[in-house]
Formats: structure tokens, sequence, C-alpha cells
């Protein structure tokens, strides 16, 4: 998935977000990568940061944190791009 894609589908439903890569972090071999988001549907509880290893790892915790936002709105879970097909549809690994 194209987390560039990603993130424009995020922000056209108001959300904002920064995927970061730290380089001293990495040097010393520390969680580098790091995702937020905030706004959009969710309102005041929108906030989430994951801080992880590799960018797939934030990019699944981050998929895994909207699926689960989703779900306890009780909205159908197509709601979200489907990782694998998203991926797939554009000549990507997912």
């Amino acid at each position: 998935m194209d987390m560039l894609e990603l993130m424009e589908w995020l922000a056209e439903r108001g959300v904002t977000t920064v995927f970061k890569v730290d380089g001293e972090r990495m040097v010393e071999g520390k969680k580098a990568w790091m995702v937020v988001v905030s706004g959009g549907p969710s309102g005041e509880d929108s906030f989430f940061r994951v801080d992880m290893s590799t960018a797939d790892a934030c990019l699944d915790a981050l998929l895994a944190h909207l699926e689960g936002k989703v779900c306890r709105r009780g909205r159908k879970q197509a709601a979200l791009p489907n990782r694998r097909r998203w991926a797939s549809s554009r000549g990507l690994r997912a």
C-alpha cells in the first residue's frame, strides 16, 4: 500500500496524518518510525500515535486502529481501504 495514498484518503475524511522516520533513533537501533493521526469523524477521541521499528509495522498498527474505530462505531468494515486489495490493484505488494 502506498502511504501517500492512504494519507490522502484520510485527509479527504478530515484526518490529519504525520508519518515520520527519525534518523537519530534509527542509528541508535530504536523504534525510528512514527505515525500520528488526529481529527476527522472521531472528534475528540481521534488522537493516535505509534512508534515502531519499521514503516510496515506503523502502517499495520494504523490500519488496525482505524478498523477498530470503524467497528466500534457500527459501520461496515468496507469503509476502510483493504490493504491487500488496494495494493494489488495498484501493482504493489501489501
